[in-house]
């Protein structure tokens, strides 16, 4: 679940189960991310709606950065890795979108931007602000 930092593990080495909770930190999942990881256990098609999200919207969002002249990096995940010459968190920022500025990621700078997939009416709100924050 991005954003909460939780995950799931099957296992049935419990050997290896053991080693992983050794090394675990004691408080590796915060409250909010275990209530919300409980309330996915009572939506069991969640990861099936949102892989299909993911298969629709990523192309089409991908494609409408592309057009403004960015740069979309290939991937599968539930966001977007962009690269743009001009800043383009804090003026989106100041619209009221918050994408998540990159540069304290090894390698990359303030040009890079990652864009979590949402619905396609808040992608085209999305690229309307872009374009007027790349073409005036």
């Amino acid at each position: 679940m991005a954003g909460l930092r939780l995950g799931t593990l099957y296992c049935a080495d419990r050997e290896l189960l053991a080693d992983i909770a050794r090394f675990s930190p004691p408080w590796s999942v915060s409250a909010v991310a275990q209530a919300a990881g409980l309330a996915a256990l009572d939506e069991p098609d969640w990861a099936e709606r949102t892989r299909r999200l993911v298969e629709r919207e990523r192309p089409a969002l991908a494609e409408g950065l592309e057009v403004l002249g960015l740069h979309v990096f290939p991937g599968q995940a539930n966001y977007l890795l962009v690269k743009s010459e001009r800043l383009l968190w804090a003026p989106l920022r100041d619209r009221g979108i918050l994408l998540r500025a990159c540069a304290n990621f090894t390698g990359l700078d303030e040009r890079f931007v990652r864009i979590g997939l949402k619905t396609e009416t808040e992608h085209a709100q999305l690229l309307r602000a872009m374009k007027e924050v790349l073409h005036g």
